[in-house]
């Protein structure tokens, strides 16, 4: 079991290596923000207006702060928290299928079913809820069946604290709170010696609630300016007009449990279900911690479904068709019972069919309702078990996906039906043609969440590689505070810039009060700065915000040391920071694409380098590269021109000039002569190093 655990760790740890930090904004800033708030280090993280993100969701992280301030450190440090948290979900489906199944090998590749699931892969990425989520289900679970065991009342609350704790883990928990002090309830009612540690844990659960919600109600008055409401509280069920999109937001969710899993997750509800009806009365059912365990997870997954509807379904919405985030909280326990159910001997021919049958149906309703102008598959990594078959055409990726899912039961359904044959002739061959289809079942979905990690690591490397200013801004004598103004701000950067700048205080209010802030983050444009006196300092070309700096000593300070640009900028850089060094230059093949690649330098003194920015016609800077047939004095086949980073005095960058085709040219064997200027101002540059290189024949 330790083995297994440790290896399933490693194995997160190597599928998310290589991520920069986080890009699921603003779901990250809100549970990572919560954790430092937890940890009490550093400044607070402003949400602004957004979504209530619970506060036990990020308190995972809250260790994660104490122990780094470096961005990067710290990215890894939330990663391997992820791991561990993720890979204990096969410990506890184990725990839980050995008290539904009994003992035996099933149990462990049940556990590994549920712990190879995609969700556990991809959601391991981000720093937000979903670890915690995953783990916490089967846990309630497994808390649930300890309950109705022998034992000490204290070792037996733990499904009243797991029940109060899910919903301000996420808030999809909320109808799982209530369906737990339900089933709490009827416990009591049902059987006299059950009676006491029912209403124990539904003390637990109350008591805990009331402490939980009232830390909630705190956290979201220090981080937030506004809170928006709950998607999920938006939807008028009374409103027959939402039916039809209520349904077909149902169905989508199904289908996405249902063809992820290659039908999986159905044996799973299909097998619970036979646990619960096995024969008795509702309150023998209830004493019997099997069939009632086997009940409480059918109805913890039918609440969870319903909140994944209800906050799916969202009229302005990009995830209306298809989301997993929310469901795959309950995913990986049904798909691993359904597995070890598999293995068991306890999946019969026709819960295969009918599992094959949900597939195929609920893609076939789900294919006509997509409109291009009303749904759009949710191509973002959190689509794990199937976001790899996420086409374009996304009609299209529906019928890949239920054919993907229509395989995998088919798979189940011929190597099972030649088991079901062989245990009729031979008792040793039960079982040996299973292992070949659970491998099977199991091993797709596993590479497919692997694969869907990669991808998500290739996002966080380029939305964080090569990203400059957060160094830029450091370098302003590392600004204690900074207050973000201006209509025109960008939530990447708004929600980003706490996380590369843990030291920096950032003030989210949108007024600036005298004294407060002598840095501003604003648009290039801010129209401000000409009545404050304001100074620009950083062009971020990331996300087309711009760093000002007030009138006072700082401002002074760092005109002094050349690190602001002219005032009344967009405007003639002084000629001596109209120098630039070029060197390495090199033809290189960067897509299909000949490209030059070079180094650039700004050599000179007394203001930064401008970026290029669009709509602003003086002051920015670009590097031209003109394309010479036979040599320098040669006929010019064409000009290619790119952006130059800002650069501060000292600082150098590699850039990429496309060179492929010039006007419509082809390049030909001759050479490139580069220049850089401002815009309008050919030629205001002193450009040194090398300055042209030859492009050899073929």
């Amino acid at each position: 079991m330790a083995l297994g655990y440790l290896a399933l760790v490693a194995l997160h740890v190597v599928a998310t290596s290589g991520m920069r930090g986080p890009i699921a904004l603003p779901d990250e800033a809100g549970f990572l923000g919560n954790g430092r708030l937890l940890s009490g280090t550093g400044p607070t993280w402003p949400m602004g207006a957004a979504p209530p993100y619970p506060f036990l969701g990020g308190a995972l992280y809250a260790p994660v702060h104490w122990l780094s301030g470096d961005p990067a450190t710290r990215m890894r440090l939330v990663l391997l928290a992820n791991a561990l948290v993720l890979a204990a979900a096969f410990p506890l489906v184990h725990a839980l299928l050995r008290r539904l199944l009994g003992a035996g090998p099933w149990t462990l590749i049940g556990g590994f079913a549920a712990a190879l699931h995609p969700a556990t892969f991809v959601l391991g990425a981000f720093g937000w809820a979903e670890p915690m989520a995953i783990a916490g289900v089967p846990l309630l679970l497994v808390a649930h069946a300890r309950m109705l065991r022998p034992g000490r009342p204290l070792a037996r609350a733990g499904f009243g604290a797991t029940a109060a704790a899910l919903p301000v883990v996420h808030a999809r928990f909320v109808p799982v709170a209530v369906v737990a002090a339900l089933v709490l309830v009827a416990h009591a009612a049902a059987r006299r010696d059950q009676r006491e540690i029912a209403l124990t844990n539904l003390a637990v659960l109350v008591a805990l609630w009331v402490a939980l919600q009232a830390a909630q109600r705190l956290v979201l008055a220090v981080r937030w300016d506004h809170v928006y409401p709950s998607p999920a509280t938006d939807v008028p069920l009374t409103d027959p007009g939402q039916w039809g999109s209520l349904a077909r937001t149902l169905d989508s969710q199904v289908w996405y449990v249902a063809a992820g899993t290659m039908g999986t997750a159905v044996l799973g509800v299909l097998l619970l279900g036979r646990l619960l009806v096995g024969g008795g009365s509702a309150p023998r059912a209830l004493a019997a911690p099997r069939r009632s365990t086997a009940g409480v997870a059918l109805v913890v997954g039918a609440a969870v479904l319903a909140a994944s509807v209800l906050q799916v379904r969202r009229p302005a919405g990009v995830d209306n068709l298809a989301y997993g985030r929310f469901i795959d909280s309950v995913v990986p326990v049904i798909a691993g019972v359904g597995v070890a159910g598999l293995v068991r001997g306890l999946i019969v021919r026709r819960d295969v069919w009918l599992a094959a049958a949900v597939v195929a149906l609920s893609g076939l309703l789900l294919w006509p309702t997509w409109h291009p102008e009303r749904y759009a598959l949710y191509t973002s990594a959190p689509m794990a078990a199937i976001g790899r078959f996420v086409a374009a055409d996304a009609r299209a990726a529906i019928g890949t996906v239920t054919a993907w899912g229509l395989a995998g039961t088919a798979v189940i359904l011929v190597v099972a039906s030649d088991r079901w044959r062989a245990a009729h002739r031979s008792p040793h061959r039960r079982g040996s043609g299973m292992l070949v289809a659970v491998a099977l079942v199991v091993a797709a979905p596993a590479a497919e969440g692997w694969l869907e990690t990669r991808d998500t690591v290739a996002d966080s490397r380029a939305a964080y590689d090569g990203w400059r200013a957060p160094a830029q801004i450091e370098a302003l004598d590392s600004p204690s505070r900074i207050a973000y103004l201006g209509a025109d701000r960008s939530l990447g950067a708004f929600f980003r810039y706490p996380w590369v700048l843990p030291r920096v205080a950032f003030d989210s209010s949108g007024t600036l009060q005298p004294g407060s802030a002598d840095v501003v983050a604003a648009g290039v444009r801010w129209p401000r700065a000409r009545e404050l006196g304001a100074r620009l300092a950083v062009v971020d070309d990331r996300y087309g915000q711009a760093i000002w700096v007030l009138p006072g000593p700082r401002q002074r300070d760092l005109d002094r040391k050349g690190l602001l640009l002219p005032a009344g900028f967009p405007a003639r850089l002084p000629a001596s920071a109209r120098r630039v060094e070029l060197s390495s230059p090199a033809v290189v093949d960067v897509g299909g694409r000949a490209v030059l690649r070079l180094l650039v330098r700004h050599d000179g003194r007394g203001s930064p380098l401008p970026t290029f920015a669009e709509g602003l016609p003086r002051g920015w800077v670009v590097l031209r590269a003109t394309v010479h047939v036979g040599g320098p004095l040669g006929p010019i086949a064409g000009q290619a021109t790119v952006p130059l980073p800002f650069l501060q005095p000292g600082q150098a960058a590699s850039v990429d000039l496309d060179v492929t085709q010039a006007r419509g040219a082809l390049l030909r064997p001759g050479s490139i002569v580069l220049d850089a200027y401002q815009v309008g101002e050919p030629g205001a540059f002193v450009v040194s190093g090398r300055r042209s290189v030859r492009l050899l024949p073929g």
